[in-house]
């Protein structure tokens, strides 16, 4: 959750963008690197993402977490 600053607590997660994934050539790199940028957080506090990868048909499974901590 946003600014969560307790080590070890529960995350609730919520959605926050969406990254479109579109077909992409092997020869062009460039189109195989994807950011975004939360324009939300606020100095001094932890956050926690979490990526979600979707397909087409709606299938989703969850990715690996990453703590950043905004000093």
């Amino acid at each position: 959750s946003a600014g969560n600053e307790c080590e070890g607590c529960p995350r609730k997660f919520e959605h926050v963008a969406e990254v479109p994934v579109r077909k992409y050539s092997q020869n062009n790199l460039e189109s195989q690197i994807f950011r975004f940028t939360d324009k939300e957080v606020v100095r001094g506090k932890t956050y926690t993402y979490r990526l979600m990868l979707c397909v087409e048909s709606g299938i989703c499974s969850e990715g690996c977490t990453t703590e950043v901590k905004y000093k």
